[in-house]
């Protein structure tokens, strides 16, 4: 992120932070990826990281036939009142529950019975959890795409644009540097927000916090079954606090320098 933000001008940064302009950008997060007052809150794109993180810590958790078997221990009764043991998809359904993604039923039809009945309960669990992490990933990517490549620019941008095409002509690379500043606001904006969600889940459940370490563990360079998503599983842990912080400062630091120093070259220019 430091190295995107130091590619672009500060001017950029300079746009949107006009009271104005930084409201319709904030205006287009909330309605396209936090949903702060929206029925689909559930759907915002904090939920779906802070869910990740409860997916991998929960695989975690489990990592023997006795735990796997508690997670399974139900029956299910048909319309006749029958009693009988679930189907795969009913299975998976109990799993993922609790982290309260919406999923469509066309997804859950599409979980292959023939092939998860062969397994154990332990790799069944870790199969339908695993399944949830990466459509909880795509969900996040497609937000962020639809953030980046549509709503900035149809509900920004553009709408800039048409109110001061009279006054101003718009170089395509002025724009490609708005769409880029408004995406390395959005990065910083998504983390700031999550880092705190995450931490208050370390604060009220410590069976997450107890997996969290299991979790951080297992994240090495050369473990190459933990590599999607890399940055948001780094954050598991507490530790990254402190590296994000410093990440923060520095890019903070990196922007005043930058700043100061156009301050400068603008100075001795008016001097000449």
């Amino acid at each position: 992120m430091e190295k995107e933000i130091e590619a672009i001008p500060v001017s950029i940064f300079r746009f949107w932070d006009q009271k104005d302009m930084k409201e319709k950008l904030f205006r287009c997060m909330e309605r396209n990826l936090f949903f702060t007052n929206s029925i689909h809150r559930r759907q915002n794109i904090i939920h779906m990281m802070t869910a990740m993180i409860k997916i991998r810590c929960k695989m975690a958790s489990i990592q023997n036939e006795e735990n796997a078997s508690k997670e399974l221990d139900f029956k299910t009764q048909t319309e006749d009142g029958t009693i009988r043991n679930p189907t795969i998809k009913e299975e998976f359904v109990k799993v993922i529950k609790e982290f309260k993604i919406p999923v469509e039923k066309e997804f859950i039809d599409s979980i292959s019975e023939e092939y998860f009945s062969k397994h154990s309960m332990v790799t069944r669990i870790h199969g339908y959890l695993n399944i949830m992490y990466k459509y909880a990933g795509k969900e996040i990517d497609i937000m962020i795409e639809h953030f980046t490549n549509t709503a900035v620019y149809a509900v920004v941008i553009e709408d800039i644009i048409e109110t001061t095409v009279g006054k101003f002509h718009w170089d395509q690379n002025v724009i490609l540097f708005l769409n880029r500043g408004a995406t390395a606001i959005m990065n910083t904006e998504i983390w700031k927000r999550f880092l705190i969600a995450r931490d208050e889940i370390f604060k009220t459940d410590e069976k997450i916090l107890i997996s969290a370490v299991t979790v951080r563990e297992l994240i090495h360079e050369d473990n190459t079954s933990l590599t999607f998503y890399s940055e948001l599983e780094k954050s598991i842990t507490k530790e990254t606090v402190v590296q994000n912080q410093t990440d923060t400062k520095q890019e903070k630091h990196t922007t005043q320098k930058k700043l100061q120093k156009r301050k400068i070259q603008s100075t001795i220019c008016k001097k000449k």
